[in-house]
C-alpha cells in the first residue's frame, strides 16, 4: 500500500497536466490502436488460412481477440509496425542495482549476436512495414556502441523518422553526440533528487550538478541539454526507494524536457502508480500488438528484454517472424493475447473480477473505458 503522502502527491500528479511518455510524443494513441488492429486482423488470416498454425491457439484468439481488439475484422490485415526495440551488442560501464540485462556479469562479444549490417537490414525491413520510430537499448550502455551515429544515419534514409537511444548518462561518449548530430534522441537516467540514493542504486559515482534548471541531475545531461535541447529526455525508473523522487522529477522536468517513467527492472510496483506512469496497462494495446522487440542475438521477442522468441535468420526475415509467428508460437501469441499474473500490475488489478481462460493467467481487457 502506498503512503498517506505519496497517495497525496499521486492524485496531485493526476490532476495536474499529465506529461506524455515519448510513446505518446512519436507515435499517436490512434496509431498505437490502428497497427494494432491491422497486425490481429493478420492473425486472423493466419488462422483460417495458414496449415501451420496451432489448432489450441486458434481455439483461444476466436475467444479473446474481438474482446481485447474490437474492430479488427474490419481492418486490412497486414503487419503493421510504427516501432520496434532494438538491442545492440555492447557491455556496460555500470552496474546498476537489480538490473538483468546481463551488464552486471561478464559481458563478451559472440557469434551469436547482431553485427552492425544486421541492425541495419533489420531496421529497413521494419520501414518496409510502416516503422516511424527504432529504440535503441543494449545489453549494456549504448552509449559505448561505436557505430551509433553509422546506425542514425542509415535508418533515417529508410524513412525511419525517429531514433531513441536510452543510456546511462555515465559517460558523455564521443558515439552518443555523433547520434545526437545525426538526428536521434537521446533518453538519459535520471531517478532521483539525491545524489547519495543515485549512487547507492548504481553503485558507482555519478558526476552530478547540484544546482541548476534542470534540477540536481547527472552532468552529462546538463552537458547535452545545453548542446542539444530539443533532443535530449529523461526516463525515470523508479520503485520503493525512489519513488518520491521520481515523481518529482516528472513534475520538475516534464514542461521543460520529455519524460519517459517505468517501473524499475524487476521490481513489482504498486497498481496506483503503474496505472499512470506506464503504456502498459488496460486502455492501451499491448506492445507486441504494434512493435517488435528485438534482441541482440537477432530475437524477435516476447517484449521487454526477453531473449526467448524467433529468430530473424531462422525464420525468414522480420516480415515472415511477424506474419506467421504469433499463430504458431505459444509464447508470442500468449505476449499478444494473455498476461501472466506478474504482468502489468494496472491490468491484473482492473481485471480481478472478471477474470477467465487458464488457471494461471489473467487475459487482459483492453475495451474497459466507459467514454
Amino acid at each position: 500500500m502506498l503512503s498517506p503522502a505519496l497517495s497525496a502527491m499521486m492524485s496531485d500528479v493526476r490532476s495536474s497536466s499529465r506529461v506524455p511518455t515519448w510513446e505518446e510524443q512519436f507515435i499517436s494513441h490512434e496509431r498505437r490502436v490502428k497497427a494494432a488492429l491491422h497486425n490481429v486482423a493478420n492473425d486472423a488470416c493466419q488462422f483460417r488460412n495458414n496449415p501451420n498454425a496451432d489448432p489450441t491457439l486458434a481455439e483461444k484468439f476466436w475467444r479473446l481477440a474481438e474482446r481485447l481488439y474490437p474492430g479488427y475484422e474490419g481492418i486490412e490485415p497486414k503487419v503493421d509496425l510504427p516501432l520496434i526495440y532494438q538491442r545492440v551488442p555492447i557491455a556496460c560501464n555500470v552496474s546498476c542495482d537489480g538490473c538483468f540485462t546481463g551488464a552486471n556479469f561478464p559481458w563478451k562479444h559472440t557469434e551469436t549476436h547482431v553485427t552492425f549490417e544486421d541492425l541495419v537490414d533489420t531496421a529497413r525491413q521494419a520501414a518496409d512495414l510502416g516503422c516511424e520510430v527504432t529504440k535503441i537499448n543494449g545489453e549494456g550502455e549504448p552509449g559505448l556502441y561505436k557505430q551509433l551515429a553509422d546506425y542514425v544515419e542509415a535508418v533515417k534514409k529508410f524513412g525511419i523518422k525517429e531514433v531513441i537511444i536510452c543510456t546511462n548518462l555515465y559517460r558523455d561518449t564521443q558515439h552518443m553526440r555523433g547520434a545526437l548530430q545525426a538526428g536521434a534522441r537521446i533518453y538519459g537516467k535520471h531517478w532521483t533528487l539525491s545524489p547519495e540514493l543515485m549512487h547507492s542504486m548504481t553503485d558507482r559515482n555519478y558526476d552530478y550538478v547540484r544546482q541548476g534548471h534542470l534540477g540536481p541531475a547527472p552532468s552529462v545531461l546538463y552537458a547535452l541539454f545545453q548542446d542539444f535541447p530539443n533532443q535530449v529526455g529523461i526516463q525515470v525508473a523508479f520503485r520503493d526507494i525512489n519513488m518520491q523522487d521520481a515523481f518529482r522529477i516528472r513534475q520538475m522536468l516534464g514542461p521543460v524536457l520529455p519524460v519517459y517513467m517505468e517501473p524499475y527492472i524487476g521490481f513489482p510496483i504498486v497498481p496506483d502508480a503503474c496505472g499512470f506512469a506506464t503504456n502498459s496497462c488496460a486502455k492501451e494495446p499491448i506492445y507486441t500488438a504494434w512493435s517488435a522487440s528485438i534482441s541482440s542475438h537477432g530475437i524477435v521477442g516476447r517484449g521487454g528484454f526477453s531473449e526467448e522468441g524467433i529468430s530473424l535468420r531462422e525464420g525468414g526475415g522480420l516480415h515472415a517472424v511477424m506474419e506467421q509467428s504469433f499463430v504458431i508460437d505459444e509464447g508470442l501469441f500468449s505476449s499478444r493475447y494473455v498476461r501472466p499474473e506478474n504482468g502489468c500490475h494496472c491490468m491484473i488489478r482492473a481485471l480481478k473480477e472478471s477474470q477467465e481462460g487458464q488457471a494461471e493467467t489473467s487475459l487482459v481487457d483492453l475495451n474497459l473505458r466507459k467514454d
